[in-house]
């Protein structure tokens, strides 16, 4: 099983919730989509545009058991409403890629609440009674907009401002009375909530840093998470002023990166970054940053980072960097600067995506999911 097939959620909730759907489904003339599709938007584990296509990718093979009963027990009924049944073949058949285009441009827990809000405006007449509609609907819709408008508010302060991003929180248990140091050597000890809210691991705090939300997404839900934005500067601001706030006693950033060496595949550890605007210029040496050299935990293979202002999709490009790095990325340098600035440890985890060629912005749309599956993985093999 590949990365992109591992699922945020058990095998056992996922049947469970199949066998509901499906059951609902065909006893109800309807249900599937509701059912599985609301229930996996409002956890807010994955993207929309994965729950949706997964559900209906399903929805298929159940759709196809539920029309062969249908087809063998009601046929006489099936032929005199064929006309019927071809005008909601058609109307579906239409809405199906508007509504794939919607929902890329939706926040999960916004369009969460949005399909709640629906399923349970339209079924509260037959709750109620077709005499109360509109009395049933209205409250409902407001409130479910209210709701929606301030899921969205508040997700888009935070991001703007670098504040962490509210998440689920899972209550931690604190393995022993006693806070235990970190070892040397770049081990890692048991975790808890920290100070702030940053992340503990043993008597240290960890704060979390992506560039985008999509590389963070199936980071562990009992971590804070800081969204810094693309670039250099974006990164050095944000995550100055998260530090400042929080005071951690480490900072993780994590997220995608180009490979400019080949044969580099899956998620490295950093234990080199530096920046590399300046790279073959001949103005090295007047204006070029420092360079950082990084601990790491030696659980994971390292690699180089080479950050720059700009995404590397060149091959001419990747050709005057790659003497420097075996991989680049435009916020790595950017967070080493500010711990190095502050006295903070920086551990940075970086996955591949692409090979930093003319091909890297589409091979990075497909490959996002994935990483950020891996980039999980490997958070939670380091015990961060």
């Amino acid at each position: 099983m590949g990365p992109a097939d591992v699922s945020p959620h058990s095998s056992w909730f996922l049947a469970g919730l199949g066998f509901f759907g499906g059951l609902v489904d065909a006893t109800g003339g309807g249900g599937w989509g509701p059912v599985t599709t609301s229930t996996m938007l409002v956890l807010g584990k994955q993207n929309p545009r994965r729950i949706v296509g997964t559900v209906n990718t399903a929805e298929f093979v159940v759709t196809v058991a539920a029309s062969l009963g249908f087809v063998i027990g009601m046929w006489d009924e099936i032929v005199a409403h064929l006309a019927l049944i071809a005008a909601l073949l058609i109307g579906g058949v239409l809405a199906a890629p508007i509504a794939a285009w919607l929902i890329s441009r939706f926040n999960p827990t916004v369009l969460g609440i949005l399909v709640g809000t629906l399923l349970v405006a339209l079924n509260a007449p037959r709750i109620f009674g077709a005499t109360v509609l509109w009395q049933a609907q209205l409250p409902i819709i407001a409130l479910g907009i209210a709701l929606a408008l301030r899921a969205r508010l508040i997700r888009g302060a935070a991001h703007a401002s670098g504040q962490p991003v509210a998440r689920a929180q899972k209550p931690v248990t604190v393995t022993s009375e006693e806070p235990a140091s970190a070892p040397a050597g770049g081990g890692h000890v048991p975790a808890s909530e920290g100070r702030d809210g940053c992340r503990r691991i043993g008597s240290m705090t960890t704060l979390f840093v992506s560039a985008t939300t999509e590389e963070a997404v199936y980071l562990p839900q009992d971590r804070e998470l800081v969204i810094s934005g693309v670039g250099l500067v974006a990164a050095a601001a944000t995550v100055m002023e998260a530090a400042l706030t929080r005071r951690p006693d480490r900072i993780v950033n994590f997220g995608t990166a180009g490979a400019l060496a080949a044969g580099h595949s899956g998620v490295y550890e950093i234990s080199h970054v530096l920046q590399h605007d300046f790279a073959g210029t001949g103005m090295d040496e007047d204006f070029a940053q420092k360079e950082f050299d990084l601990a790491t935990s030696g659980e994971l293979p390292t690699a180089r980072l080479a950050s720059g202002d700009h995404f590397v999709s060149a091959t001419q490009e990747k050709e005057r960097i790659v003497a420097l790095a075996e991989l680049v990325d435009m916020e790595g340098f950017a967070v080493a600067w500010v711990g190095e600035r502050l006295g903070i440890p920086v551990t940075l985890l970086k996955q591949v995506s692409d090979e930093a060629d003319e091909e890297a912005a589409a091979k990075w749309a497909g490959a996002v999911e994935p990483g950020a599956v891996q980039l999980a993985k490997a958070i939670e093999k380091l015990g961060l």
